[in-house]
């Protein structure tokens, strides 16, 4: 191998070794990272890497007395590990005294009581449906969002968000959307998600047809539009933006503003729709390896924390227990 082939190599190697993890992961660790070298600016004994695990391990619990965030642990212990490893060293996280002194603190952090979004249920959808089946581009881009969100158990703000419309094929029978990355595909393989049309006035497909002849949207002239597209008012009403979206921001306030219109009770957000696709197919005895594919799970554990049975469905325990 000539020596401009092995100069070319290890420049661009830099960039394969970054893509080791995803973007938002790497992200974090840095972070993490960036924090840990500050901390040790002024510390002339402290030396940055290789480090020595009982200064980690005194970072630990600095990280512990300062935040009390479990989350502020994990990006400094896995900061810490990934930058050690891009420098190509062996991480001091490995040690047994600094991984002691990381779960001690984790155990002594103050446990927020986590309060999970509740399911949107089949019955809230079609309620929506009625509600926002209109001409008026804000209301079918809103329902565009929630009946996508919900059939496809996509997350809206890191999955839908993203989706411009050459990744979006419709068929007779069904929409296809292709998910060039998504939070589980480190690999970026890409997943694609397959919704039905149905028979009913709350078909997904029929209404993302609705916004799309409304906003003079086509699939083979936009091929760089987004999905679920910003829209710019005009004196007539609103007309679709042909090369933005949203933001994550944007999608959340939309769903705020439209959700308190609405008399429902309950704690929802934009996680609602994926948790409640998820808990009716469930509900509805659909085989659980089809919805984890569906909604791209890579555990059972993840998969279910995402689906809520219903009291009826948790009784048919007791019921049959042979008595």
């Amino acid at each position: 191998m000539r020596d401009d082939e092995i100069k070319d190599l290890a420049l661009s190697l830099p960039e394969v070794v970054m893509s080791a993890r995803a973007p938002l992961t790497t992200k974090k660790y840095e972070s993490g990272w960036s924090k840990w070298l500050d901390w040790c600016k002024n510390k002339e004994e402290v030396m940055t890497v290789p480090a020595n695990p009982f200064y980690v391990a005194i970072y630990i619990n600095y990280v512990l007395k300062t935040s009390n965030n479990n989350g502020a642990l994990v990006a400094a212990f896995y900061g810490i590990r990934w930058g050690h490893h891009i420098n190509g060293v062996i991480s001091p996280t490995e040690h047994p005294f600094v991984r002691m002194a990381y779960d001690g603190a984790v155990r002594l952090c103050e446990k927020k009581p986590k309060t999970p979004k509740d399911p949107i249920s089949p019955e809230i959808m079609k309620f929506l449906f009625e509600r926002f089946s209109s001409e008026c581009l804000l209301e079918l881009r809103f329902l565009v969002m929630c009946a996508l969100g919900f059939f496809g158990f996509f997350r809206i703000e890191d999955e839908l968000l993203t989706v411009k419309l050459n990744n979006v094929k419709i068929t007779e029978t069904h929409l296809e959307v292709f998910l060039e990355k998504s939070k589980n595909d480190q690999h970026r393989e890409g997943k694609t998600i397959y919704i039905s049309k149905l028979d009913s006035k709350y078909c997904p497909v029929k209404i993302l047809q609705s916004f799309f002849s409304r906003g003079e949207i086509s699939l083979d002239l936009h091929k760089d539009m987004f999905l679920i597209p910003r829209l710019i008012k005009i004196k007539s009403g609103h007309r679709v933006h042909k090369t933005l979206g949203i933001s994550n921001t944007r999608a959340r306030e939309i769903f705020k503003e439209n959700i308190e219109k609405l008399d429902i009770e309950g704690n929802f957000g934009l996680h609602s729709f994926r948790s409640g696709g998820a808990s009716a197919a469930a509900e509805n005895n659909v085989d659980t390896r089809l919805i984890s594919k569906h909604g791209r799970w890579k555990t059972e554990k993840a998969r279910n924390g995402y689906i809520k049975d219903s009291v009826k469905n948790r009784l048919t325990i007791s019921q049959n227990l042979g008595l």
